[in-house]
């Protein structure tokens, strides 16, 4: 081989520290190739970015894709190249036995996630299991807003609840409301006492769980009514033993020499009848109105004056028919016409 007379020794050693220091710097870089260049991919940037982006709750490896909550310290030690992120959380994920409880409790945190520890403390307070949260946050889609150590905010379906934690004894708290013109409920940003003394966090989440306006209302008139039935009855009773019944009949003026003419609330099974063959009255049938959306009716009829005291005692027993199978509306009726005191 021929050698070039003029050739001189050159030293290339800097290019071998250059490629060493190249090679510390771009520990976390991998080359790509595509058909026209070559791409420099930071694994470890592209992790610092999912994880500035908060409304990625979750980490997994794309090689085991097992789930952990972004602060479990085992999602730590994923590799950058394999580290993922997703805002999603699905029960038909395979999650981390650590922190799968701190997953579910993120799931419900709204916008302020970096009260992640107090939400975490609450919780603790309140001895809420993972399976009682799953429930709560998961399965009905509770969301959480911390209010301080001790209370916390829950808006489960259209009610917001709050539950505060004080002596080892919670209370559970609901909305106000309204209605406006149109009959539509409006909740409030105030809240009232629904429940005291509970002892036990899981019989708030049931409760706030199950709960329903339009149950509440139906159980609430229920209630009222049978409150409003009873003193209804309770006057009643109050009129028949006071006045040894409640008269159910009227005198109408009339010129006729040998009876009267009465007017008298029947039903539509006329049950006076009855009690006019029982006490042997003889009358005649005027005319008969129907008491609009009711089952009773007013009817005018003549009777035989000597046959007044039968007519009487057919009409007591009449008015004590009605009470004794409960038709108090019967009584309301009466009201209307003929004024008790």
């Amino acid at each position: 081989m021929k050698i070039n007379k003029d050739y001189k020794v050159q030293d290339f050693s800097y290019l071998i520290n250059d490629n060493e220091n190249s090679d510390t710097l771009n520990s976390n870089k991998i080359l790509t190739h595509t058909s026209n260049n070559t791409k420099l991919i930071d694994y470890k940037k592209i992790r610092q970015d999912k994880l500035s982006n908060q409304k990625l709750k979750y980490v997994y490896s794309n090689s085991d894709f097992v789930y952990h909550d972004r602060e479990c310290g085992l999602a730590k030690k994923i590799p950058d190249e394999e580290f993922e992120m997703t805002s999603q959380f699905s029960d038909d994920y395979t999650w981390c036995n650590s922190c799968y409880k701190f997953a579910i409790i993120r799931c419900g945190i709204q916008n302020d996630a970096k009260l992640f520890e107090q939400y975490a403390k609450y919780f603790k307070l309140v001895k809420a299991d993972k399976q009682l949260l799953h429930f709560l946050i998961v399965e009905n889609n509770a969301k959480l807003w911390i209010l301080s150590s001790n209370m916390m905010e829950f808006k489960v379906n259209e009610d917001s609840w709050r539950v505060s934690s004080r002596n080892g004894s919670l209370t559970l708290l609901h909305n106000n409301y309204h209605f406006d013109k149109n009959d539509k409920r409006v909740l409030e940003n105030t809240f009232h006492i629904q429940i005291e003394n509970i002892k036990s966090f899981r019989l708030c989440v049931n409760h706030m769980v199950k709960y329903s306006f339009d149950k509440h209302t139906e159980n609430y008139l229920k209630t009222h009514q049978n409150e409003e039935e009873k003193k209804h009855r309770a006057q009643i009773q109050y009129e028949f033993t006071n006045n040894a019944f409640i008269e159910n009949y009227l005198y109408m003026n009339s010129h006729y020499l040998f009876c009267d003419k009465f007017i008298y609330l029947d039903c539509t099974d006329y049950f006076a009848d009855y009690y006019f063959n029982r006490y042997k009255v003889k009358l005649k049938l005027i005319a008969e109105y129907i008491v609009p959306d009711t089952k009773y009716r007013w009817i005018i009829c003549k009777v035989s004056k000597k046959h007044y005291a039968q007519f009487s005692t057919a009409m007591k027993k009449l008015s004590r028919k009605m009470f004794s199978e409960g038709n108090l509306e019967y009584f309301d009726v009466l009201k209307d016409v003929i004024h008790m005191e």
